[in-house]
């Protein structure tokens, strides 16, 4: 990744500026070249495939950029490629079947919430939220107003001059509110670094749990996508709330490379090794597909293919990984509506 050489000394202009939110040294391990890694891309949005370089795949120009008054504050970037480092060199080792020593297991439970956590899916996830905390905070903020005092403020600052233009901005302010047309937003680093803030804790919650590293069936792979850690649990402790990584039954995957998926489960009777046949490398494909917010990335354009003929039109091109926020006045807080 060009972020690994990146140091306190380096000058701004040297600075990174397209940043990997899925690293490069974890794409190259779904490309068939070694020495010129290419990967075939599915696009959601345009119903289409291309292929397309390791560099140029899950990129986003200055994504990381984080500038505060005259100090450009390169620690984002600088912290994920510090656990990249280490993963690209401790992740390799678990696919082989090698036994994790020190601090190895947390590294790779890091990668895998930290993955979860930087990618254009959840840092969106996160801006619906504020946006719609926001959005409800205006709104009784609105309704709590005295609209006597407002009236006679908005005449002496000359902003209306009747109660009937009054009546008119305020209601149009509020429905703007409630439209979204207004927004009240945070920066997205840093929604990003409020929600960085969880993953050393999630960390270790995922190193405690059980692993199992599941070969593919020999004549098949695992794809990979821009949202690549997957959730899956068939009773959320709340109806219409996302898998979480609680949920007793839930089934994190993490695809390695095309010949390895990484299963995490609280189930212990499941760990080690074990060879997932053509039923089940489709079953994880299919997770990953629909959990894309755009991008699914394989070896060929005959894997993608493979796997999209599976799907309908409406299936293949659905964009996945985002949650929205509603309020729920029984119990007084935010949850999921849906995910998109």
């Amino acid at each position: 990744m060009a972020s690994v050489g990146y140091t306190d000394g380096v000058s701004k202009d040297a600075e990174p500026k397209r940043h990997h939110y899925v690293p490069r040294w974890h794409l190259k391990r779904f490309s068939n070249n070694s020495k010129n890694p290419r990967l075939w891309v599915f696009a959601k949005s345009r119903d289409a495939f291309y292929e397309t370089s390791i560099t140029n795949a899950a990129v986003i120009h200055q994504y990381y950029r984080w500038d505060s008054g005259d100090e450009r504050a390169g620690v984002v970037e600088q912290g994920l490629a510090a656990l990249d480092a280490r993963a690209a060199e401790v992740l390799p080792r678990l696919e082989r079947g090698h036994a994790l020593r020190g601090t190895e297991p947390n590294v790779v439970a890091a990668y895998v919430a930290t993955q979860r956590a930087r990618v254009p899916a959840m840092r969106e996830s996160i801006q619906e939220l504020i946006e719609t905390v926001g959005a409800y905070g205006a709104e009784q903020t609105f309704a709590a107003q005295n609209e006597d005092e407002m009236f006679a403020r908005a005449l002496e600052e000359g902003r209306v001059r009747t109660r009937e233009e009054f009546d008119q901005m305020r209601r149009e302010s509020l429905e703007a509110v409630r439209e979204r047309k207004v927004k009240v937003t945070m920066e997205p680093i840093m929604n990003f670094a409020l929600h960085m803030q969880n993953t050393e804790q999630l960390a270790w919650y995922i190193e405690e749990m059980s692993w199992v590293i599941l070969e593919a069936a020999p004549g098949s792979e695992f794809l990979i996508s821009d949202n690549p850690v997957t959730l899956r649990s068939s009773a959320p402790e709340v109806a219409g709330w996302p898998p979480a990584f609680g949920d007793p039954d839930v089934e994190i995957t993490l695809p390695l490379s095309g010949r390895a998926l990484l299963r995490i489960s609280h189930d212990g009777s499941l760990q080690g090794r074990g060879c997932a046949v053509y039923a089940e490398v489709e079953r994880f494909n299919r997770r990953t597909w629909e959990d894309a917010q755009e991008y699914v990335f394989g070896s060929s354009r005959g894997v993608l293919e493979s796997m999209a003929a599976n799907l309908g039109q409406e299936e293949r091109c659905k964009p996945g990984g985002r949650v929205a926020f509603a309020w729920d006045h029984e119990r007084q807080t935010f949850l999921p509506r849906a995910t998109a």
